[in-house]
């Protein structure tokens, strides 16, 4: 887990990441009084289940990304703020995984509803759909413990002037160690820092009237029920606006931050939902063991490595246009001349992938030991097929291309569990 820096939307968001840089994307919203800092407990359990795990800072809470006026932190542009995030991270158009505790949470409904095909899975801490909370407060109009009466800290927090001692009220009542809390402290410990983010208040009555649709993602609901300001007529309602499967935990006794409060209690829950969610199928079956060689007259596989770099780079920056003409090869955009170390670093993801069962490349070797020719077996896109694959030869060596296509074909099927390969035919 280490810090960065994500330029969108013509500012630099500060953030936390961690995890493959080719995994799915998974965007952790956090709270406030709070930063990026509030999921450092989660971050490194999500990351080792294979996601990229990236936590920014919302506008407002990093020097970076503080635009002026009270217009500028309406939800939409937080919502746009986590779209452009994730195109700056190679999602541009495709759907990524999301979590959001307190306001990150009203951020994540938000954009699970008004951005559906972005949003893959969704989960929300403390704060329920918009719709439920309004639902809430007409169910609890006539009472001692309305909703309207659990959110009325929000006056106080608007007001201009008020941010310093709201920020310590805060930070007082959240029942964490001063070593949890102190990054939140030096982060914002400006009048300039605190006057923009309790924007967020001050923008609250430009949206909170519009009526927001269910979400139909596969959602999971954090309540702690020790932070007061929801009430249970409006949980019992959040069902009413999720469409998709929906999961309810209840944490007694905690406040927020609950993922700093009760992280042995929280993380659990998360993992559990990407697991049932947000993981891929798994590739092969649990006890598949991938062979480690298969060997023929004029050549032999081996697993790709670092080890092969010089020779693996050689072979096909010598060979570009000839692969480019091989079938499995449609595009003519692959290969593309690359150095030496951009090799290296392929070659790395590629062996790592064969450890972590995500996929098995081999390189083909002659005699000499020189490499002649590549073999890839990934997931397929296509539902028909068990796997993708497809293989080529360096140009000097083009008579084998067929020998190596028949004998991966055999190999595949003996050796590999896959019913179904799709692999162009020579």
């Amino acid at each position: 887990m280490h810090d960065t820096q994500i330029a969108a939307r013509g500012l630099t968001f500060d953030a936390l990441v961690d995890g493959p840089d080719d995994g799915p994307l998974l965007l952790l919203l956090h709270g406030l009084p709070r930063n990026r800092w509030e999921w450092h407990h989660q971050i490194p359990a999500m990351a080792e289940l294979g996601f990229r795990v990236v936590a920014p800072d919302l506008r407002g809470f990093c020097a970076g990304a503080r635009p002026e006026g009270v217009e500028a932190y309406h939800v939409d542009e937080y919502a746009n703020d986590a779209l452009a995030i994730a195109d700056a991270l190679g999602h541009a158009g495709r759907p990524f995984h999301l979590m959001g505790t307190s306001i990150g949470s009203v951020i994540a409904w938000w954009l699970a509803a008004k951005h559906p095909d972005r949003i893959a899975t969704l989960v929300g801490i403390n704060i329920p759909h918009p719709g439920a909370l309004a639902k809430g407060r007409s169910a609890t109009a006539a009472t001692d413990d309305s909703q309207s009466s659990k959110l009325g800290y929000m006056d106080d927090a608007a007001k201009p002037g008020n941010e310093r001692t709201v920020f310590e009220a805060m930070l007082a009542t959240q029942g964490v160690s001063d070593e949890e809390s102190e990054p939140y402290r030096t982060a914002l410990d400006s009048d300039e820092a605190l006057r923009a983010v309790y924007h967020w208040y001050r923008a609250v009555p430009m949206w909170m009237r519009e009526r927001l649709d269910p979400v139909p993602q596969p959602t999971l609901f954090i309540w702690p029920t020790g932070s007061a300001n929801v009430a249970g007529a409006s949980i019992e309602a959040n069902a009413d606006f999720v469409t998709g499967p929906y999961r309810l935990e209840i944490v007694e006794n905690v406040h927020q931050p609950a993922l700093q409060a009760a992280p042995e209690r929280v993380t659990p829950l998360l993992l559990e939902h990407l697991r049932e969610h947000a993981l891929p199928a798994p590739f092969v079956p649990p006890d598949f063991v991938a062979p480690r060689a298969l060997v023929c007259d004029d050549f032999r596989l081996e697993p790709l490595g670092p080890e092969h770099n010089e020779r693996d780079h050689q072979a096909w920056m010598t060979s570009v246009d000839h692969i480019r003409s091989t079938p499995g090869f449609p595009d003519g955009n692959w290969p593309s001349p690359m150095s030496l170390a951009d090799n290296l670093a392929d070659l790395e993801r590629h062996a790592h992938d064969f450890v972590q069962r995500r996929g098995f490349t081999y390189t083909v070797l002659d005699d000499a030991d020189d490499v002649i020719g590549c073999l890839y077996i990934y997931p397929s896109r296509d539902p028909a097929y068990g796997a993708s694959v497809s293989s080529w030869v360096r140009v000097s060596h083009a008579h084998l291309d067929r020998p190596l296509w028949q004998a991966v074909t055999d190999w595949l099927a003996t050796d590999f569990p896959f019913d179904t390969v799709d692999y162009d035919p020579r």
